[in-house]
This record gives C-alpha cells, structure tokens and sequence, in this order.
C-alpha cells in the first residue's frame, strides 16, 4: 500500500505582502494528526524566519533592521555588516554588474521622491522636477557602495556619500525563499510550494507536477496566462519570480508611471514588456534579482544574464505576445487566448 501523503495550507501577511505555504508529507506509520502537526511546526517556523529576515534584515522601513540602520548612518567608512546582509549585498551587486546597473539596490533616495509605491490616490498624481530628479540621482548607482571582506571573513559596507541608501525590495523575497528552502531540507517534508508575493517556491515533490501560473498582467491576481510544469523531485528546486509595471503604477497628464524605477534613466520603466518571470533551480534571490533586471533589459539586453545564471524566462509585451526561453518548451502551455505564444531566438 502506497504512503498516504498529508497536506497543510496556511496564509498570512509578511514583507508587506501576502505569503502562502502549503506543505506536503507521506505518514510512514504516523497518524495524520501526528503529520499535521509536525507540518505545521515547519510553516510557523518558515513564517517566522521571513518575519525576523524583513525586520531585522533587510527592510528598509523597520527601525531595528540592518538596512535601516546603514541607510540612516551618514558614516562615509566601512560599516560591519552581518554575514546574512552582506551575502545577500553580494549576490545583488553581481546580478547589478553583470546586468549593466539595470538592477541597482542604491535607489531608495530615488524611489522616494517618485513616491509612486506609497501613492494613495486620494490626490492628483505630481511627478517630482526635473531637477529634483537629477539631484537625487548623484546619490545613486551601485558605483557608489562598497563591500568588502576583512581578514576574518567579516562583510564590510560602505558608501560613497551620506546620503546614499539601499533598497532590497528586488531581491528580498527571493532571498526569503532561499531561507524557506534551507528549513524544508532540514525536515520530514516532501514537498511544499511557498509564495512570497511575485516569488514562490516550489520545493520537492508531490503526486503530480507543480502546476505553477503565471500571472496575467492585465488582469486580476487570480488571472493567468498560462502554466509552468515543473517535475519535482527529492529536494529538488524552482525559484519563479516575478516583476512588472502592473504591481503598482498611476498616471497623471495622460502619462503612466511604473513603481520600477530604472537606475540607468533615473525615471519609472518605459520598455516593451509588461512582465517578465523568471526560472532558476538554484537561487531564490537570482530569480527575484534577474526578473527586475530582465524586465528593465527587454528580451534581446537579457540573453546574457540568463545563459549566465542558467535560468529560463516568459516574457509579456504589451503586444499581447508571450514569449519563451527554450528550455521551457514543454513546460510552459498558454491558457489565455487573449495573447499569442512566441520562441526567444
């Protein structure tokens, strides 16, 4: 007789997003209750772990995090910084290296003045100047931090100027995935998926494949254009992220403004996609960090990146035209008559 497998689903809110877990376990000789309870130890434990990693880590907002207090220094020499934050720091700057600057962690001071992720509508939309924009962009561009180690191994952070701050919205969840998987690998779970937002896990195995949507940009959050099949396996991993201009944007004089800032024009994304979602197996923090890159970069700019990080892509235009990396022939089927499907050359 095959081993029964046990499931538990739990939602919550997080990294001032909804995040979702349902995980999966075979009963080898333990009664369900004994499974679910043991499951959902597990989940509190994900979902503890990404509250104390935003608070602590990597938020800018919260008075006791690491960023937080880096951002609000004006000391222009190196800052010890922990192991967790500058790894992450690490694998940010090199995705921005090798992107052209097209993902930038430095744009707080100029995500600020756009003011569109906080906007609330109750008034008429003003962009800011011109001239405020270019002021604030000398205090920009992953040229003007530092990290480096010390001869113990420790991270140091520094900045080029005081007014200089980070932002990790682009690859925190992705990040948090990266910390989910290293707790389901530690325990009895067999498989789980774990959405963070625009980034989901989907960890292991079930019965069946993960069946994985992407999310129509033009729609609702429960629209999709298609579905990911993806074979699971023992420990086996996907990291799907997502970015987009339909996240958060407004208008004002006819004109739409993206939340996504493009670090390289100092203004919101104007590009041909509305979305691009990105694949990898092997780093939750790439996929969530390449997902804005590429977004920012087109199809043709992100070839590069993605043979580099090994990582496949679908990409939304707003053509209605969705197009796919090779390696996901097969994998991905349109479900939305609304768009056409198209091979990357």
């Amino acid at each position: 007789m095959p081993d029964q497998t046990v499931s538990v689903t739990k939602t919550g809110i997080a990294m001032g997003t909804v995040v979702s877990i349902t995980s999966y376990a075979g009963r080898k000789g333990r009664s369900e209750s004994e499974v679910k309870d043991d499951l959902n130890r597990q989940i509190l434990q994900i979902f503890d772990e990404t509250e104390k990693i935003d608070k602590d880590l990597l938020s800018w907002r919260s008075e006791t995090s690491e960023t937080n207090h880096f951002n609000q220094s004006t000391q222009t020499t190196p800052i010890p910084v922990s192991d967790e934050l500058g790894g992450v720091i690490r694998d940010a700057i090199e995705v921005s290296s090798r992107s052209g600057s097209a993902l930038d962690i430095t744009l707080r001071p100029l995500i600020s003045i756009w003011g569109i992720e906080s906007y609330d509508g109750k008034e008429p939309y003003e962009p800011p100047s011109v001239d405020s924009v270019r002021e604030t962009g000398r205090y920009t561009g992953i040229n003007l931090l530092h990290l480096t180690q010390a001869q113990d191994g420790a991270f140091l952070l520094q900045k080029d100027r005081p007014e200089v701050q980070i932002d990790l919205g682009a690859v925190g969840k992705g990040y948090v995935l990266d910390a989910a998987t290293s707790i389901l690998k530690g325990s009895e779970t067999k498989g789980a998926v774990f959405a963070a937002g625009g980034s989901i896990l989907a960890y292991g195995e079930k019965d069946s494949h993960w069946q994985i949507g992407v999310r129509d940009p033009a729609g609702g959050p429960a629209d999709y254009i298609g579905l990911l099949s993806l074979e699971g396996g023992a420990e086996r991993t996907y990291y799907i992220s997502t970015s987009g201009g339909y996240e958060k944007y407004t208008e004002s004089n006819g004109r739409i403004y993206e939340h996504i800032i493009d670090g390289r024009t100092l203004y919101p994304a104007e590009g041909d996609l509305l979305s691009a979602t990105i694949i990898t197996q092997n780093s939750g923090l790439a996929s969530d960090a390449l997902s804005t890159a590429c977004y920012l970069l087109g199809i043709e700019g992100s070839a590069d990146l993605l043979q580099y990080y090994q990582a496949e892509a679908v990409f939304v235009t707003k053509r209605n035209e969705v197009f796919i990396s090779q390696g996901l022939k097969g994998i991905f089927s349109l479900t939305n008559s609304a768009y056409t499907l198209k091979n990357m050359e």
